[in-house]
């Protein structure tokens, strides 16, 4: 099961990212962003597996801190998402 949860300005991911867990787990990190703080870092190094939906959801968390002018900085990319991140020429946008 996947799962979001927050440790002072870390948001903790975990679980298997997929098209069944993505939806309530985007949710839960949207919520939780909101008392981040100002400096946020997204820990990845909890996620067991993932496919193109933990991307996605990567990208909406930035987009989402960013309409609330907070940084986010990601950490702890497993392989997997790195490689999708490298192919499809969003590394840049992940750091």
């Amino acid at each position: 099961m996947a799962a979001a949860s927050l440790q002072g300005s870390l948001l903790k991911l975990s679980g298997v990212l997929d098209h069944r867990s993505v939806v309530a787990v985007r949710q839960e990190a949207e919520r939780l962003l909101r008392d981040a703080g100002q400096a946020v870092v997204v820990d990845c190094s909890g996620v067991e597996k993932s496919n193109s939906v933990g991307l996605s959801l990567l990208l909406v968390l930035k987009r989402a801190a960013a309409a609330r002018q907070q940084t986010l900085r990601i950490q702890g990319l497993p392989h997997d998402l790195q490689q999708m991140a490298q192919v499809t020429e969003l590394t840049e946008l992940l750091v």
